[in-house]
Order: structure tokens, then sequence, then C-alpha cells
């Protein structure tokens, strides 16, 4: 019997696509609900911040 190893990119970033290891896939799906690498992440609170910014304006 041979063990298949899984590469550690078993997942991939909803967004951009980029390949993402299983923890940080759970992370960012039980943190966001869905599931982003730290860039997609980072750019969707930049977004949501200017957002809410303009609506305290």
């Amino acid at each position: 019997m041979t063990l298949s190893i899984m590469p550690e990119e078993t997942y991939s970033c909803s967004n951009c696509g980029r390949g993402m290891g299983e923890f940080s896939a759970d992370r960012s799906l039980e943190l966001y609900g869905g599931i982003w690498c730290g860039k997609c992440l980072h750019e969707m609170m930049e977004a949501r911040r200017e957002e809410e910014e303009k609506q305290e304006a």
C-alpha cells in the first residue's frame, strides 16, 4: 500500500485562486464565512473601512 502525500496547498482563495493550506482555509471560513487568502482579506477589510468612513461623513 502506498500513501499519497497531499500537497500543503489543498484549498484556494475563492477570490483570486491563490493556494492555501487547510488550517488557513479553516480559519478564514470560521472567522469570515468564506475562503480567502490574507491579501484578499486585507483588501476587503480596507474597502469595508472606507465604506464605513463614507457613511459616517
